[in-house]
């Protein structure tokens, strides 16, 4: 009897230890912060990802490991890596910065708490476009060099500016003068100096078939000598227009860029993608002819 009566205490201090215990046990864990960001390629999104850890009472339960890995794109998270570590602060919350690749196409991390069993979160990034509010086009964005770039040729339709009909703009932009060039950027762009194409050349990664490789399209160069186009900066070889001559020339050959660089009072410096040159030149030619135009921000 005497056992009996003291079983009820016994039960409810088995509970107590048991609530106690899972206290501090992870309960749940959701997506706090930094799911669906846009960013441009080869960029740091803004902010990090975040994931919120709760025991069963809805208390934030502070030290327990989430790891994340990149598993769709080429991105990376802190210190360079496809897989890391990181633990929970005092508000429950474990974070983590993406780096986002270079791929045209949405790409995923997955995050999994340590001592939880059930599906995995799923971080989603999207590229980041510029809408130009003039016209409306829209333009991928990629990191080159610590600036972020257009990923394509300008299309705006400003004065002295043209199409090549041989080929549409939508790929191939639109060529024009240098003064023109000047002034063609939209709000919060510009067009870039030689030393800013300089700055991007110089942070490319080492390719074997050369720098202009890693920046050509992979499509519409003479005799096949495509690019791989790994950077996201799709160099079409749309040619120019010499004012003098009154013609087209080089499509298919090479892509020339404007910088907003003079030299004189009636040349200016451009940069120039070969078909049959595995880098990437500088030279200058009269601003009254038409060359291709790239933007970056400010």
């Amino acid at each position: 009897m005497k056992f009996i009566r003291h079983l009820p205490l016994f039960l409810v201090g088995c509970s107590l230890f048991l609530s106690s215990c899972n206290k501090n046990t992870p309960a749940e864990a959701s997506i706090f912060a930094g799911n669906n960001q846009e960013t441009p390629l080869g960029a740091q999104q803004t902010s990090p990802l975040q994931v919120r850890v709760t025991n069963n009472k809805g208390e934030p339960l502070e030290d327990i490991e989430v790891s994340f890995e990149v598993v769709i794109g080429s991105g990376q998270l802190e210190n360079d890596t496809y897989e890391a570590r990181s633990k929970t602060n005092s508000y429950g919350v474990a974070q983590m910065y993406w780096t986002f690749g270079r791929e045209n196409r949405s790409q995923k991390v997955r995050a999994e708490v340590e001592g939880l069993n059930g599906p995995a979160l799923e971080f989603f990034g999207q590229p980041a476009y510029f809408e130009d509010s003039r016209d409306n086009q829209l333009y991928l964005l990629t990191e080159m060099g610590g600036q972020i770039w257009m990923g394509e040729n300008l299309r705006y339709q400003a004065n002295a500016s043209l199409v090549n009909p041989d080929f549409p703009a939508t790929l191939y932009g639109r060529v024009y003068t240098w003064s023109a060039a000047n002034s063609a950027c939209p709000a919060g762009f510009h067009l870039p100096s030689r030393s800013e194409w300089d700055n991007l050349v110089q942070s490319l990664p080492y390719d074997e078939g050369g720098a202009a490789r890693l920046l050509k399209a992979n499509s519409g160069w003479l005799l096949s000598n495509n690019g791989v186009d790994r950077l996201g900066f799709k160099v079409f070889p749309a040619g120019d227009y010499l004012t003098a001559q009154g013609e087209f020339r080089g499509l298919s050959e090479y892509g020339i860029f404007w910088t907003s660089d003079p030299e004189g009072t009636q040349n200016a410096y451009y940069k120039i993608l070969d078909y049959d040159d595995e880098n990437i030149r500088g030279a200058s030619y009269s601003q009254s002819n038409f060359a291709a135009c790239r933007c970056v921000q400010d």
